[in-house]
């Protein structure tokens, strides 16, 4: 409800004195060239947790890392490594490597949002995606330009 300014007499109503009720459009959200990368993908929940968690500037590229590194995205894909050391879901953490980071504990870890916590605390550590294979091998790029 719009509550109506009272003049008095002395007052002239004119256009200036005039209320304005200014009723905001709903905007139409536009899907962008992510958005559809994210709907792609083979679990949406997971691809758009990576993008927030990264944020625009880096997000697709970590979402494309994740795929290379673990094409299904699954929380329950566990890499056996030759030198022993496991590797475990979505973005691939190494458990060894990082098992002293409160962040990285294997329970963590082993779930999309805990993985992916875990993930950003090693690129922030890094500033950048290096200690990924799939960075280093180039394998995300047959993701980051579907």
């Amino acid at each position: 409800k719009v509550e109506l300014p009272h003049y008095t007499k002395e007052q002239k109503l004119n256009e200036d004195l005039m209320p304005v009720v200014v009723v905001e459009k709903e905007k139409e959200v536009e899907k962008t060239d992510l958005d559809e990368v994210i709907e792609k993908s083979p679990r949406p929940e997971v691809a758009r947790y990576i993008v927030e968690k990264f944020g625009k500037d880096h997000g697709r590229l970590a979402l494309s890392i994740a795929r290379g590194e673990n094409s299904s995205m699954g929380d329950d894909v566990i890499g056996v490594n030759t030198n022993g050391t496991i590797d475990v879901g979505v973005f691939q953490i190494n458990y060894q490597s990082h098992k002293n980071k409160p962040e990285c504990s294997l329970e963590k870890i082993s779930t999309y949002k805990g993985n992916v916590d875990c993930a950003y605390v090693i690129f922030k550590a890094h500033k950048n995606f290096n200690a990924w294979v799939a960075f280093q091998n180039g394998r995300y790029l047959t993701y980051y330009f579907q």
